[in-house]
Parts: structure tokens; sequence; C-alpha cells
């Protein structure tokens, strides 16, 4: 939605680092965009569901180019909330919007205090995937194995169990292995990455950061073994919103975040835009029959 809305540099950093062609225009990216959320819904075996939405407030007005991508391409509405109302209040309306779309699993995206009088807009963007397994883990007391902690340190825990043929990579550069676990419907998989030294989690974590790794990673060479897979039962992300502007900020995303520099007119000529806050928040839950997936931005 970002990205729709912008203009000039602030356009080009959102679109390097989405590492899209510049030779892509704005329709071709709206159309990919539509044509690919369409598809991803479309599958069956799979919960997959897209939620867009933008509050305004203090009469904003929206260009109505934008107002059509949103409506045609991006499926997302446009919500005026009233400027007579207290901001908490409307806090907790975008909430309950958020923990509708995410079936119940993220109820506080915004924080106390995020919605002020400076706001003008807020978009949210929402991705819910459900997805049961190719085929099903078993989890008894029989399956029991070590679980290494970041420091290295060994527990013994009861696992998820499964022995099968699965696709396996190695990659040296990393000191680190991965194996795609398929779901039911062969368009999805889980790739789990797995670091060779029992406490080298860290430092793989530094090295995915770099420019290209994660993609070398997805789009490595792997070999069917078969294979006996211990894996804990899980959830991840149960904390607070995360301020995503660090992150962007490291991808080459500046512009955006300074009322000097943001060039976002294409969602309101008449009065400069910036984003002060991006809260992000992501749940993943691996359990024996499925794996739920809920992101937040």
């Amino acid at each position: 939605m970002i990205l729709t809305g912008s203009r000039g540099n602030t356009r080009c950093e959102i679109a390097g680092a989405l590492k899209l062609p510049k030779s892509m225009d704005e329709c071709s990216m709206l159309r990919a965009s539509r044509d690919l959320s369409d598809w991803l819904i479309s599958t069956t075996e799979t919960d997959v569901s897209f939620a867009n939405r933008v509050y305004i407030f203090k009469n904003l007005r929206v260009e109505w180019e934008f107002r059509h991508a949103m409506r045609n391409f991006l499926d997302g509405d446009l919500i005026k909330l009233s400027n007579n109302v207290h901001y908490e209040t409307s806090r907790r309306e975008v909430n309950r919007w958020v923990e509708e779309q995410t079936r119940g699993m993220i109820n506080e995206l915004l924080p106390t205090g995020s919605i002020n009088r400076e706001t003008r807009m807020i978009a949210i963007n929402a991705l819910y995937f459900k997805g049961a397994w190719m085929n099903i883990f078993s989890y008894s007391r029989r399956h029991q194995a070590s679980f290494y902690l970041l420091d290295g340190t060994r527990q013994y825990m009861k696992m998820m169990y499964l022995e099968d043929y699965f696709a396996l990579g190695k990659f040296r550069n990393l000191n680190a292995q991965a194996i795609r676990i398929p779901f039911s419907h062969a368009l999805w998989e889980m790739v789990v990455v797995l670091p060779d030294r029992m406490d080298g989690l860290p430092q793989l974590l530094e090295h995915t950061r770099r420019p290209g790794v994660l993609r070398s990673i997805l789009l490595g060479s792997y070999q069917s073994r078969k294979l006996s897979l211990f894996m804990p039962k899980f959830t991840l992300g149960l904390g607070g919103s995360v301020d995503a502007k660090v992150i962007l900020n490291t991808m080459g995303i500046r512009d955006l975040f300074s009322l000097r520099t943001a060039d976002l007119s294409w969602i309101s000529a008449e009065e400069p835009l910036a984003v002060s806050n991006l809260f992000h928040k992501a749940i993943l839950r691996v359990s024996l029959l499925t794996d739920d997936l809920i992101h937040k931005l």
C-alpha cells in the first residue's frame, strides 16, 4: 500500500528493498499483486487470507488514484475515524479489526500511545495462513530428544516425530543445513534452517541478515533424503509488536520516515505525510497437524 502511494526517491527505495524490476510500471505492479493474492487464496487444503485497510484522521483528503488502487487491486478499504473521538478509542477500534482478521491471534498490534494528535493515517496489512502437513507428525513419550538453547545448553524434551523423505540442503558457507517440510497442498512448504554448531544460531541469524542470503537458502540445491525428523511443538511471537523502522533502514528505506524527504503525494497531494511508526507483529504456531502463520503490519 505504501509503495503504491509513494513517488520519487521514496518509491525507488521501497521498490529496491523489495527487489522489484526497475522496468516494472505502476499498473504492472498492481496487477501482479492482485494476481498473486488471488492465486494464493484460491489454493485448496489451506486457509489463506489477506486484508488491507487504511484509517484516515483529520479530514485528510486522499487522492482518487490511491482509492482506486486500494479498491480494485489491493482489495482494501478506507475508513474515516472521527476527529472528536479519543485517540485510545480509535486505537482500540483498529486493534479490534486486527483481531478479527487474525482469528483472534493478534489483539494488541498498536500499543498504548501510538495514536496522537499528529496522526493522519494508519495503514494496516494482514496475512493469515493455516495449512495441514502432508504427513502428520506423531507425538508421544517415546519421542524425546535433545533441544539446544541459544547458548548451547541442552534440554531433553518431548518432540514431534516423523520418518519420511525430505528435501535436505547443506550450506557450508553458513555452517548450516535446511530442510523443506511440505504441506498437503504442493504449493506450500516450511523451510527450517539448522546451524551445524549447537551454539551457532546467533551467528546464523547474523548471516541471514545480509542481502541475498535468505534467497540463496530458498533457491539452493536440495536432495531427497530419508530422515528421522524430531521437532518441538512451539509458538513464536506472543510478545509485543516490534517497531520495524530500524530493519527497513538497514534495507535502504530512509526517505519514508522524514517529513522533509518522504514523498507520499499519491496518497495525499495536499498534506505532507511520512511514516512515524511501523509496528510489525507475526505469530508462528507449529503443531502436529498444522502450521499457523499470522502477520500484521
